[in-house]
């Protein structure tokens, strides 16, 4: 009786074992897919009127991020980084980076997997809404 009652704890033990590591798996994919786009934050500056200028594709292999554009008008480059990159991690914390053919460049704000990185004078009202931007 004692190896049944050994036994079911055992397997009972593992089966939660497994279940969170189910878990976390799945908790990471959410975090890196978030239903939005790129293209739904530069929709929603431009509704808000903070962003301005011709939409220019920016550099983002340079970056090493996913996706960039940038806005010379609104003096801005806004990325979109895996959430899991050494350099997204560097970003986030405020260290600046750079590589090879670009940088040094630090952001100016993060918003979930998107940096707005600043090639000029930024107003406020662009960082602020940028920041407001509901992922």
């Amino acid at each position: 009786m004692k190896k049944k009652w050994i036994m079911l704890i055992a397997v009972s033990m593992l089966a939660v074992l497994l279940a969170a590591c189910g878990k976390d798996s799945k908790d990471s994919a959410d975090d890196q897919k978030d239903g939005t786009t790129l293209e739904d934050l530069e929709s929603y500056l431009l509704d808000e009127g903070v962003l301005s200028g011709e939409k220019a594709e920016a550099d983002a292999e340079l970056m090493r991020a996913e996706d960039g554009v940038k806005y010379a008008d609104s003096n801005v480059e806004i990325y979109e980084y895996d959430i899991n990159s050494d350099t997204y991690n560097s970003l986030a914390e405020g260290a600046s980076v750079g590589f090879d053919n670009a940088g040094p460049f630090s952001s100016k704000a993060v918003n979930g997997k998107y940096v707005l990185i600043a090639t000029g004078e930024v107003s406020q009202e662009l960082v602020d809404a940028f920041k407001n931007f509901n992922r």
